[in-house]
């Protein structure tokens, strides 16, 4: 890890050659009114550091691996939206079958991309993902905290020379020498001991 930047408390902007990616928490919690929010914190500082991003002219990254993993949990956490307010336990292939859920679902990641194609600066980028890359993955387990999507997302900030912008614990222990912009106290407080 190279540094770690309290995004609440940050004393200059970086300059616009500094560009960033956002793991797919960061993702949810700017553009996806419905997500669950485990913390206060979660759904203010990170869109409005978002939108700072973007009112600085800095370039912003979205992997399509990203928008994969978006798009399931988007699925998954509708489905249980519905469980909840209908007291049924549906499989989410059985709520897939009921055209005005899938509807509704299909209105919030058209909504999402929308404004993802939309916003100058966002950057879609194709998630490029070789045989030597999953082996890595395995082999490298036991040293690493990471699911696939966060190691991809680590792989690709490093070679490509991109901060990363997340919430997530686990990329304070990552394997790879990237600046993190988080608001988690947690990381921040770890990174000042």
């Amino acid at each position: 890890m190279h540094t770690i930047y309290d995004i609440t408390n940050l004393p200059v902007f970086p300059d616009q050659t500094v560009a960033f990616a956002m793991d797919t928490h960061i993702l949810l919690w700017t553009f996806y009114s419905r997500c669950a929010i485990t913390k206060a914190y979660q759904k203010t500082a990170y869109p409005e550091f978002i939108k700072n991003v973007i009112s600085h002219g800095n370039r912003l990254i979205v992997t399509t691996l990203n928008i994969n993993e978006m798009l399931h949990f988007i699925e998954k956490n509708e489905c249980d939206i519905y469980n909840n307010l209908k007291g049924t336990n549906l499989s989410v292939k059985k709520f897939r079958q009921l055209p005005a859920q899938r509807s509704m679902v299909q209105h919030e990641i058209t909504l999402i991309l929308k404004q993802l194609s939309s916003i100058p600066g966002i950057a879609i980028e194709p998630a490029t993902i070789s045989p030597g890359m999953v082996e890595a993955f395995a082999d490298g387990y036991s040293s690493h905290r990471c699911d696939f999507f966060d190691y991809y997302l680590l792989d690709f900030c490093k070679r490509s020379g991109v901060a990363v912008i997340s919430d997530d614990v686990d990329f304070y222990y990552s394997y790879s020498p990237i600046d993190l912009f988080t608001a988690n106290a947690q990381i921040l407080r770890m990174a000042s001991e």
